[in-house]
This record gives structure tokens, C-alpha cells and sequence, in this order.
């Protein structure tokens, strides 16, 4: 096998990184905007980041999942909060709209997020998992739907202009039927935002619907099909999220090693010591393997095949990698690493919900041994 991305993929992996260090890092302020510049988003959309793995002829980047986990690490490693953001809009809303659209949908509801003129999120909590915290009802009402009710939506510092949310649509409340919906934000009634307050960039904003009026063309798939869309998706949303979690760990080895090269009070530095050496020696093979495990599955992907256990494994691994590298880089720093001001607090809230995020690492697995056991019965 030749995992090597092809020059088009390397380039704009490189590109992101120009992008990551010339632009996201010159503006970034740790004592953080409440909210992501929206020319960051616009920027990004132009540099076809928003859309990477989106075919070309609907506005994407066209560079495959491997472009995409080269792209969303760099980025993920300049601002943690920037790459969830692209993650959600890449993974979680424009994947599952090119697994299920219908005619007409790629051009309303896709485009404008592959563009960066705007921005697609999802519910908070996974449906598949929890299936109890879906708390929209959808009635029909002639051709389109009536919703009702509140969910949180993942905010990451920017205002969403789309969003994928499950509703149930069943005979009756409480009837487990579930179908999903594409909303557009800005230009539907009987919606209103309410994002998360406090310092630091919003991750949660909440969603409450009231007689909000769905066209015909907002369900996506077929009613009482959004769990198994959901389930269907996840594949690729791992491959979205490990790419994450490789930049962010790589942020916290990154300035573990800067702080520990410095001369501490005593004249000298910490990296003079074996064990500080061993440990970020440890961190650093733990990320290259993951980013190994992560272009692989994606690899597997953008040629179609089988990928899903790949998947998995890349995002258990990287995610347990990258809170491995944030436990060190704390340890390093001392009381300091905890400070609100400094980065690298963030860094390890984000680095544990890359743990926990589209099916928690004890979930998945399961889902790896599931893989291991059917392979076994094959072989009896």
C-alpha cells in the first residue's frame, strides 16, 4: 500500500499550514474573542477548507479525506477551537448531506457552508447514543413540517447559519421514530439562538424552535430513517475527528517542549531531565502513529473501501494520544499549564472531548471488538 498523499493533497495540507501559522496564530488572542472572526471562516472557505473532502462541482475542495485530515491537523493545531469548528462543518453537516440528499438540497443547504458564506452544525448530543436528549417534534403539515422545542447545538465560537438536527416524527410523543432536518438558520421563522455566556470562544448554542415551518425539501433522507443515517455517517466523522486530535496534541507537544527548553529558576532547563525527555519522547511516537492511523483510514475511504474498524481504531488512538500529550505538557508546566490565561488549558478540555465526541473511546471500543469478533468467526 502507498499512503503517500498525492501532490494536490500535499499542497493543500501545506497550504493550511501557511494559512494556520501566517493568519490563525497572528490573530489568535488567548485571552480569546467571544466568537471566531467571520473572515476567518470566509477565508477559509475560499482556501476550499470548509469543504475539503466535498466533490469540486458542488463547491468543495475536492481533496479527499486525505487533504481534508492533512488540512484539519494543521489547523487544529494553531487554534483548537477553529479546527472544531471546521470539523463540524466538514464532517458532521456537509458529509451527511452528501450521504442522503435529495434533488435540489446540495445547491440550498450545501453550497453556502462549502463556500464559507456560511456555516452548518449539528445537536450537541450524539442521537445514536442518547437517543433520549432529542427534544424536537416535528408534525407534519401539508407538503413540510411544523418543529418545536430546543436543543443545544455545537457552537465552537461561530454563529451557524445551517444546522442537521433529529426530530421525533412518530404517531405521539415519546414514539422513538426519529428523522433528521436540515434547517436553514437566517431565512426560517419561529427560530431563535441563544449562544453559550462567558469567556472563551462559545461551544454551546441553544436552539429553541417554536411553529418553525419546514419545507419538503429540509428532511433529509426518509422519515423515521435518522438514526441509521446517523449511524451510517460516524465512519467518516471519526476520520474528521482523529485529524483533530492529532493537531491538538501536537499544540500541547509543541509548547511542552518550548516551556521545557527554557532555563527554569535554577539556570537550567527542564529538558535536561531524562524523564521530562522521555515523556514527550513518548507523546511524539504516540502522534506519529496516530496521524499513520488516520491517513490510512482515510485513505481506505477515498478509494471505497472498507474503512470503518480503521476509522475507529484512528480515532480511539489519536484522541487517547492527544489527552496522553496534554497530561504530560500539564505535568511539565506545573500549576502554570492551569491557568485560565494560558493556551493550554483550552487545549486539554479540547483534547478530552476529542475522547468523547461522536461515541466516547469506552464506546468505540466495543465497536473495534465487535470488528475483531466477527473476523474471528470467519476464520473457524
Amino acid at each position: 500500500m502507498d499512503f503517500e498523499p498525492t501532490a494536490e493533497q500535499r499542497e493543500f495540507g501545506e497550504r493550511a499550514r501557511g494559512f494556520a501559522q501566517e493568519v490563525v496564530r497572528s490573530r489568535r488572542s488567548h485571552a480569546e474573542e467571544a466568537r471566531i472572526p467571520a473572515d476567518i471562516i470566509r477565508q477559509l472557505g475560499e482556501l476550499q477548507m470548509m469543504s475539503a473532502a466535498v466533490p469540486a462541482e458542488d463547491g468543495g475542495g475536492g481533496k479527499g479525506h486525505v487533504g481534508y485530515a492533512l488540512a484539519l491537523m494543521e489547523i487544529s493545531k494553531a487554534c483548537a477551537s477553529l479546527g472544531a469548528a471546521v470539523f463540524v462543518n466538514n464532517s458532521l453537516y456537509c458529509h451527511s448531506l452528501l450521504e442522503f440528499e435529495k434533488k435540489g438540497q446540495r445547491k440550498k443547504y450545501l453550497r453556502p457552508c462549502a463556500l464559507g458564506e456560511g456555516i452548518g452544525s449539528v445537536v450537541l448530543n450524539h442521537p445514536v447514543s442518547e437517543p433520549g436528549h432529542v427534544r424536537i417534534r416535528a408534525l407534519r403539515s401539508g407538503s413540510g413540517w411544523i418543529l418545536n422545542g430546543h436543543q443545544d447545538l455545537m457552537g465552537n465560537g461561530v454563529l451557524p447559519s445551517h444546522c442537521i438536527l433529529p426530530a421525533e416524527t412518530g404517531e405521539g410523543s415519546g414514539s422513538g421514530e426519529i428523522s433528521l432536518f436540515v434547517l436553514d438558520l437566517r431565512h426560517t421563522s419561529g427560530i431563535r439562538l441563544v449562544p453559550e455566556e462567558g469567556p472563551g470562544y462559545a461551544e454551546t448554542i441553544k436552539l429553541h424552535l417554536e411553529n418553525c415551518p419546514v419545507d419538503g425539501d429540509g428532511l433529509l433522507g426518509e422519515p423515521g430513517q435518522g438514526l441509521k443515517c446517523l449511524i451510517n455517517t460516524r465512519p467518516k466523522n471519526w476520520i474528521g475527528l482523529a485529524a483533530r486530535s492529532v493537531g491538538v496534541g501536537r499544540a500541547f507537544l509543541e509548547g511542552a517542549l518550548d516551556f521545557a527548553a527554557k532555563p527554569g529558576p535554577s539556570g537550567r532547563a527542564l529538558f535536561s531531565s531524562q524523564a521530562v525527555q522521555w515523556a514527550l519522547t513518548d507523546a511524539a511516537v504516540l502522534l506519529d502513529a496516530s496521524e499513520l492511523l488516520t491517513l490510512k483510514a482515510a485513505w481506505l475511504a477515498d478509494r471505497h473501501k472498507p474503512f470503518e474498524k480503521e476509522a475507529a481504531m484512528a480515532k480511539l488512538y489519536s484522541a487517547d494520544g492527544a489527552m496522553k500529550a496534554a497530561l504530560e505538557g500539564a505535568q511539565i508546566m506545573g500549576e502554570e499549564g492551569f491557568e485560565r490565561s494560558n493556551p493550554f488549558w483550552d487545549l486539554m478540555r479540547h483534547a478530552k472531548r476529542c475522547q468523547i465526541e461522536q461515541e466516547s473511546n469506552l464506546r468505540l471500543r466495543g465497536f473495534i471488538t465487535g470488528h475483531l469478533v466477527r473476523a474471528l468467526k470467519g476464520s473457524i
